[in-house]
């Protein structure tokens, strides 16, 4: 029924399995960059609370454009430190030792 309002109000632009724009598999535990984008990108957008799309369209290049390669590479290199200590602890859930540590 929600799938069917959605449809309705944003033909064509809804990205979901059950969509035209299909949605990737969730496997971001790994996809370092991608898991921790997300929420980084995120936050950065709405830090300062946009009050409308344009604003939102500039805070979205904005936070994009900052992102650098260190970032990018320190985020690649403390994911290897958590899969090393996954398999240390011989851990069979990620997300546990992601959160945990």
């Amino acid at each position: 029924e929600s799938m069917n309002l959605l449809r309705t109000k944003f033909p064509d632009r809804i990205i979901s399995r059950n969509s035209a724009v299909n949605w990737p598999l969730r496997l971001y535990n790994l996809r370092p960059l991608e898991y921790f984008l997300r929420g980084y990108v995120k936050d950065q957008v709405y830090a300062n609370n946009p009050q409308s799309i344009e604003a939102l369209k500039i805070n979205i290049r904005s936070v994009i454009d900052e992102i650098g390669s260190q970032l990018c590479k320190n985020v690649i290199e403390n994911f290897d430190k958590k899969i090393d200590l996954c398999k240390r602890g011989r851990s069979g859930h990620l997300a546990d030792t992601l959160f945990d540590s």
